[in-house]
């Protein structure tokens, strides 16, 4: 009797602490007669999904109602295409969350599904491709009669696509593209890369900004001219500039960093004259911005760009570090050994390319080389970063809908890699750089001894080479003599003649 008069006390203060959330309009516009009600807004989380926004309205005057469901959710910073290929009947099982911009695809029967159906769904291969083959037999009988050519070639393709959805039918290939990035599908694997899905993240374009929501036309005339704007950033390039100086705080950062890149010589590393603005279009709003460069050298290991960008409309911001020079011969691989008795190891200060990948041993963890892009930080910023990226990136692996024992397993590889971040339990990173644009601190820059880094120099692979488009690079002869025949070489020779 205790433990039910206590679960309904329980109960009852739940639903307390739901009505305490609802926002409640008076005297709201009513769309049938123009009359007046009340509305009632209820903000909430569906796990899986995303925040919502649950609406209610009924008119005092006519008496109409309507409820409808809002999506809240946050916009990503860039859109999401996941492409996995199906290879068994248990694939069609794996979970999918389609939000409302997300469109699927498959190659292979050219066959897409828009955005505009299947509305914001948590469903499987199996039940998406079920659900979509269901709509096209809905009016099949009516095309028999209006068009028997059209509903012939649709019996055809239904049953290609009935073959995929019994599972009778393998390879296929199911293409999610969400340009609100908000779309997931289960990773099998997961925290482990799955080898049959990929993730590939990308800029929205201004159409697919306008879908999501954030889309505005690059209006010129508020913007200005590039010129202009360049003017009122760079003192250089007019008078009675607003902000005519940019700042880096770079001293309280290394203040509050035990690494090695220490500013104390502000104008010695950056020099604000040697600053370039590169007008460009926000990749948010499209709106016109500025792109902020500096080229610095970082003391043993080389020439850096610095750029970042912030927009002055929606306040969309990005920094990224680009190394330069040439190609280097041979690529560098670091290896660090966390002894776990010195937590300042994971202090080191550690620069990532995007063309570095990431390896764990003792987890089994890979990140692959273009995940997280290029990043400045330390070992316990690139853990965190980490971590939370396989947290978004498998809704599935976790919450109660997940497999047991494949929630209980992520959740211990999570913990490990928060043990890690501490520095108080041993583990191995291995960072590997094709292009040997990464870094990672050693006392050994300042005299002191470093037995926990290993820098070693290796030779690239073929597949690394024609990765990185080495292979396609010639440098050697010149083109005119190795190609004559070519129309390019011919207008060259005409113009030479003239």
């Amino acid at each position: 009797m205790a433990d039910f008069t206590n679960s309904t006390a329980s109960g009852q203060e739940k639903i307390e602490s739901i009505l305490d959330q609802i926002t409640v309009t008076e005297g709201a516009l009513c769309m049938a007669c123009q009359g007046s009600g009340t509305s009632r807004v209820l903000p909430t989380t569906i796990p899986y999904f995303g925040e919502v926004a649950v609406c209610y309205f009924k008119c005092d005057d006519c008496g109409f109602r309507n409820n409808e469901t809002m999506d809240t959710s946050r916009i990503q910073e860039k859109g999401l295409l996941t492409t996995f290929v199906v290879t068994k009947a248990e694939d069609l099982n794996l979970q999918v969350l389609k939000s409302n911009t997300a469109s699927v695809r498959l190659p292979e029967l050219e066959f897409e599904i828009p955005h505009s159906t299947q509305k914001g769904v948590l469903s499987t291969i199996e039940g998406i491709l079920s659900t979509a083959k269901d709509a096209l037999l809905e009016h099949q009988d009516a095309r028999r009669e209006a068009d028997p050519t059209l509903a012939t070639k649709l019996d055809s393709f239904i049953a290609e696509l009935t073959l995929c959805v019994a599972g009778l039918k393998f390879p296929f290939t199911f293409v999610l593209d969400d340009p609100s990035g908000n779309s997931h599908i289960q990773n099998p694997a997961a925290p482990r890369e799955y080898e049959h899905r990929t993730l590939k993240y990308y800029v929205r374009s201004a159409e697919q900004n306008c879908l999501v929501g954030l889309g505005v036309e690059n209006d010129r005339k508020d913007t200005g001219s590039s010129s202009s704007l360049a003017q009122s950033v760079n003192p250089d390039m007019g008078e009675d500039s607003t902000n005519s100086t940019v700042k880096f705080d770079v001293r309280s950062q290394s203040k509050q960093r035990k690494g090695w890149l220490k500013f104390i010589d502000y104008d010695k590393y950056v020099d604000e004259k040697n600053f370039n603005f590169l007008p460009i279009p926000c990749q948010n709003c499209q709106k016109e911005g500025l792109m902020k460069t500096c080229q610095t050298n970082i003391p043993f290991f080389k020439e850096v760009v610095i750029m970042a960008f912030s927009c002055d409309h929606c306040g969309w911001r990005s920094n990224e570090i680009k190394a330069g020079g040439a190609v280097p011969s041979k690529g560098k691989m670091f290896t660090l050994s966390v002894s776990g008795t010195k937590p300042e190891d994971v202090h080191r200060d550690i620069l990532k390319s995007n063309t570095a990948d990431v390896t764990i041993p003792e987890i089994d963890f890979y990140m692959a080389a273009g995940s997280l892009g290029g990043v400045y930080t330390t070992v316990e910023g690139l853990l965190q970063q980490m971590r939370e990226k396989l947290i978004s990136a498998n809704p599935f692996a976790r919450g109660d809908s997940a497999d047991a024992d494949d929630r209980e397993k992520f959740s211990v590889f999570l913990e490990k890699m928060e043990l890690y971040e501490q520095g108080e339990t041993p583990f191995t990173l291995i960072l590997k750089d094709p292009m040997a644009n990464s870094f990672i601190y050693s006392p050994r820059m300042d005299g002191y001894e470093d037995a926990e880094l290993v820098e070693e120099e290796y030779v690239r692979s073929k597949d690394e080479d024609e990765e990185l488009g080495l292979l396609d690079m010639n440098t050697e002869g010149d083109y005119w003599t190795r190609d004559k025949n070519s129309a390019d070489q011919r207008r060259g020779a005409d113009a030479e003649s003239v």
